[in-house]
C-alpha cells in the first residue's frame, strides 16, 4: 500500500496495533470470501468502509507527502485547520466526533487537531 501512497490508520488517527491488523486481516478474509459482499458494502456505507474496516476499526488514509510534513510543521494552526474545527463546531461535534467527521469529509491531515 505505501507503493501507492496509501496507509492503514486506526479512527483514532493513530497507526494501527497488532490486534487491528490481525482483525482486519481476518475481516479481509470474510469480505472476500463471501463473494467480495464486504468490498461492495463500501459502495452503500454512509463512510465508505468496509467490513474489515469495520471490523478491524480502521481505514485507508493518503499518506503524507515530504510537502505536506513540511507545511504542518511549520503552521500547525493554519487558517484551514481553523476553519476545519469552526466545521466541526458548526455541527455540534467534538473530539473524536469531529476527528471521524473530518476524515468522512476527506479532511483526515485535520483531524489530528481535535485529538
Amino acid at each position: 500500500m505505501m507503493f501507492r501512497g496509501l496507509q492503514v490508520t486506526s479512527f483514532t488517527g493513530d497507526s494501527p496495533t497488532p490486534r487491528q491488523m490481525l482483525l482486519r486481516s481476518a475481516g479481509y478474509i470474510l469480505s472476500a470470501g463471501t463473494f467480495f459482499l464486504g468490498f461492495f458494502w463500501a459502495w452503500w456505507d454512509a463512510d465508505a468502509l468496509t467490513w474489515h474496516d469495520r471490523l478491524s476499526q480502521t481505514y485507508l488514509s493518503v499518506l503524507p507527502t515530504h510537502e505536506d510534513l513540511k507545511s504542518s510543521a511549520m503552521a500547525p494552526a493554519t487558517a484551514a485547520s481553523v476553519s476545519a474545527l469552526k466545521l466541526c463546531a458548526a455541527n455540534g461535534l467534538a473530539g473524536h466526533e469531529c476527528a471521524k467527521f473530518l476524515c468522512r469529509h476527506s479532511l483526515h491531515k485535520y483531524a489530528s487537531i481535535v485529538l
